[in-house]
């Protein structure tokens, strides 16, 4: 069962990162082609301005389910870091549980206000604009799931009395900086050495 949800996990993840990249790509290649029509043939194409724009916000709102999955998107990292690591701790959990409540209200209310949008597109054969909208109430799902994992995660850590805060971001510049060459004693001897004048 516990593989299993890895897998779920790691499954989905891989699969917005996936679709986001693409979604980059996409808006690179439409924009230069975009360009190279307008200035060098003039003859754009009068749709791929607002097939760049629908890609770009896909990828903002997906990129945002990600982030909290992460747990990179926007917190009090250094108050939680100030705090005793119990109180930092339930402060960080408090916060994932807002943003899995937050992601059940866009679920439900995106689907809502996409679903009553009036207008349609014309440069896509009159497509109903409730179709692109529909990015609300998927993120609003995704947004949930991914809290959901970080809260499961969270209290199986504290079970096991680790109440270290943003643990995560430690090891991400750990990473970085072993991609880059740096050695952690020598960091670490640069820092003694700075304290101590």
């Amino acid at each position: 069962m516990v593989a299993l949800a890895q897998k779920f996990d790691t499954g989905l993840k891989g699969l917005l990162n996936t679709i986001c990249a693409t979604f980059i790509v996409l808006m690179v290649f439409f924009t230069v082609w975009t360009v190279v029509m307008r200035y060098i043939f003039l003859n754009a194409p009068f749709w791929s301005d607002t097939l760049t724009m629908f890609f770009n916000v896909w990828m903002v709102f997906l990129a945002l389910a990600i982030t909290v999955r992460d747990r990179t998107h926007i917190s009090m990292t250094m108050l939680y870091e100030v705090l005793p690591p119990i109180v930092g701790f339930a402060c960080e959990f408090l916060w994932t549980v807002l943003i899995c409540a937050f992601g059940i209200f866009i679920a439900i209310y995106g689907f809502e206000a996409g679903w009553n949008v009036p207008g349609k597109y014309w440069e896509f054969g009159y497509m109903s604009k409730k179709w692109p909208m529909m990015i609300m109430p998927t993120v609003g799902v995704l947004m949930f799931i991914m809290a959901a994992i970080v809260i499961i995660e969270d209290i199986l850590r504290a079970k096991r009395g680790d109440f270290v805060v943003h643990a995560h971001e430690l090891e991400d510049i750990e990473e970085y900086q072993r991609m880059a060459g740096i050695n952690h004693d020598e960091v670490a001897s640069v820092e003694e050495r700075s304290d101590a004048h």
